[in-house]
């Protein structure tokens, strides 16, 4: 009776849990959070990156988004998404400076067949750097894959309309 009521207990704590850490339901597998430790290790190497959380602010299609901080000095900020690929969705991190320009991008889950070289570093290193003024174009600024060109596209866009809201609202005295 009592390893019942534990185990009860375990689950309802569980459950409690879960369902307060996520904001707008949305969850990261291990492996995803080990993308995303890489990223800012590499970023800032040798001291650890605190996270405060912040939202996803309205008007901006995120899922969550935090400030980074190291001994309470603002580093930048980390914005998690999702898009859709031809017949599934795909999870992504988007890593700014203080001024919202792009220092890393990440491909945290691709869940089709097809298309999933987008999570490649080489491919995504072509959105560091990049800011509002920037042009994000496929094709243009931005090299295609073959195979992916719609996660490509789809990529591409969702990151230059963050960048650009982001830019916006920081203009307006929001951040």
């Amino acid at each position: 009776m009592e390893f019942r009521m534990k185990k009860s207990m375990l689950v309802v704590c569980s459950f409690i849990l879960i369902s307060f850490t996520g904001i707008n339901d949305f969850e990261l597998s291990k492996s995803a959070w080990k993308k995303v430790e890489k990223s800012m290790n590499d970023l800032w190497p040798g001291f650890p990156v605190d996270t405060v959380g912040i939202g996803a602010p309205e008007g901006l299609d995120i899922k969550k988004m935090y400030q980074l901080q190291h001994e309470q000095a603002a580093l930048g900020y980390m914005v998690f998404g999702d898009a859709p690929s031809r017949y599934d969705r795909f999870d992504f991190m988007i890593i700014y400076d203080m001024d919202f320009n792009i220092l890393n991008t990440n491909i945290l889950v691709y869940r089709e067949n097809y298309g999933g070289e987008i999570s490649s570093k080489r491919w995504l290193g072509q959105f560091e750097g990049k800011n509002y003024k920037d042009k994000f174009k496929l094709d243009d600024d931005i090299v295609g894959i073959s195979g992916a060109t719609m996660s490509c596209r789809i990529a591409s866009e969702k990151f230059k309309r963050i960048t650009v809201k982001l830019h916006e609202m920081k203009v307006q005295g929001k951040y």
